[in-house]
């Protein structure tokens, strides 16, 4: 996208990624970086292994997590704060970290029972990324953005190569949940959210999943949702309170999609 960058074909790297278990040397930082379950790693003292597991969300956190590495080590001398991971450990189940990190259950089991999917750009991507790659999530989603995929989009969009430039997000994210392990039904709406509420009579929406980036776009959705105590919903179907406590009723999902079961249902 930048045309004062470029891969060369030959030459030393600067860094080097592992992924897995292989230790290698190299004068140059080396990086290493792996997941289990909902846990993402990266180190710069050894292997971090991968784990058996049909959860996709540490390893794409992981993968998160190996890109922030090599990012600092390539512009090292630009960042006030440029030092590696050392023993990172994330859980994507509730954002503990390092030895206490919270291993989540092995399956989801989540229901999203025809929840609007609202913004298919780069937060959206991540979002289908990780739902096609799940096989735990069950119901109808349906996809609402109006926009189509566009050269600029896709340095940041984790779906879109060169040859979906043109094409409609919905689409593209429609067909990434076929293609992968999703047993969800996606449906898809090439529309603005608020022509969307229109269309479908301003239903009563129990969950919205939020892929949008903009304060005044998230407000337009929060105002769509009836009259109670905003919620997030844990992949294990519970539920707590959002904060801080917003004026509208219905669960307005981001992510992780996980609360704090010992808070109380709102009233």
């Amino acid at each position: 996208m930048n045309p004062s960058i470029d891969l060369p074909k030959t030459g030393r790297s600067a860094v080097t990624l592992v992924f897995g278990d292989t230790a290698v040397r190299r004068r140059n930082p080396v990086i290493y970086a792996g997941s289990d379950g909902w846990l993402a790693k990266a180190s710069e003292n050894g292997p971090q292994g991968i784990g058996e597991t049909d959860l996709p969300y540490g390893a794409g956190a992981a993968a998160c997590l190996a890109a922030a590495n090599v990012f600092r080590a390539l512009f090292a001398d630009a960042l006030p704060n440029p030092r590696l991971d050392s023993d990172a450990v994330l859980s994507t189940f509730d954002f503990s970290t390092g030895a206490t990190a919270t291993q989540g259950p092995a399956t989801t089991g989540l229901d999203l029972g025809g929840a609007p999917i609202v913004g298919l750009g780069a937060i959206g991507n991540g979002v289908i990324w990780a739902l096609a790659r799940d096989p735990g999530p069950v119901g109808a989603v349906h996809l609402v953005d109006h926009e189509a995929v566009e050269l600029t989009n896709l340095q940041r969009y984790v779906l879109s190569t060169q040859a979906d430039v043109g094409r409609v997000k919905v689409e593209v994210a429609r067909t990434a949940l076929l293609a992968g392990a999703s047993r969800l039904e996606p449906l898809t709406f090439l529309t603005r959210w608020d022509d969307y509420v229109v269309g479908r009579g301003h239903p009563s929406f129990d969950r919205v999943v939020v892929g949008l980036d903009s304060a005044a776009d998230r407000i337009a959705v929060q105002a769509a949702l009836p009259r109670r105590g905003s919620e997030r919903l844990d992949p294990g179907g519970r539920s707590g309170r959002l904060a801080p406590r917003l004026p509208w009723r219905g669960r307005l999902l981001g992510l992780p999609l996980h609360a704090d079961p010992g808070r109380p249902e709102p009233g």
